[in-house]
């Protein structure tokens, strides 16, 4: 239901921002973050990254909007960003999200992603335009229904943006609700 519907029927504060706000200390944290992951990439001969990219400054583009995509949803959902190389070990925000910048209509989960975090898809061209487009349990994506098989390559679940959950509360209710949500994924696919 729109919004001005929900207003006209009475319900004032309907709040669904999505949008990421970012100072421009956190654009500067993205831009370094990028660096230094390229930096440490580059460095490893046995580093083979899973995308293409047709150049440098491509790629640099791409990891400083997901650097950006991580700051942003650790400011929204009022969590600890937790760095840049967190590999597999640990999530991007907090203690279970994992964020995903995407350019495409799809959110892509790997077969070694956590089970019990929840990721969050970004989308925007620039920095001014992050919105969050929506989130989802990794266990829920890992379907067979989106699941592709490429050689040599990792398992990947290709989830649409059409499938995620959009809805997120006002300020006031988000950190209580993503912890119950945490809470109710638990209990129902990992206990």
């Amino acid at each position: 239901m729109h919004t001005d519907e929900l207003r006209w029927q009475g319900v004032e504060e309907v709040v669904n921002d999505r949008r990421l706000q970012l100072s421009s200390g956190d654009r500067l944290l993205a831009e370094q973050a990028a660096v230094s992951f390229l930096t440490y990439a580059d460095a490893r001969p046995d580093y083979t990254p899973v995308k293409g990219w047709k150049d440098n400054d491509e790629r640099k583009k791409q990891l400083i909007l997901a650097y950006a995509s991580e700051i942003g949803v650790a400011k929204k959902l009022k969590k600890q960003w937790n760095g840049v190389s967190t590999g597999k070990r640990q999530a991007d925000v907090g203690d279970n999200i994992e964020v995903r910048w995407t350019s495409t209509e799809y959110a892509i989960i790997y077969d070694y992603d956590r089970d019990k975090d929840i990721i969050f898809v970004v989308k925007g061209a620039t920095i001014n335009d992050l919105y969050i487009a929506g989130f989802m349990p990794v266990k829920m994506a890992k379907v067979d229904a989106y699941r592709k098989e490429r050689e040599g390559l990792p398992v990947t679940y290709w989830v649409p943006l059409s499938k995620l959950y959009t809805y997120l509360p006002n300020n006031h209710a988000l950190t209580a609700f993503i912890a119950r949500f945490s809470t109710l994924l638990y209990c129902l696919f990992l206990s």
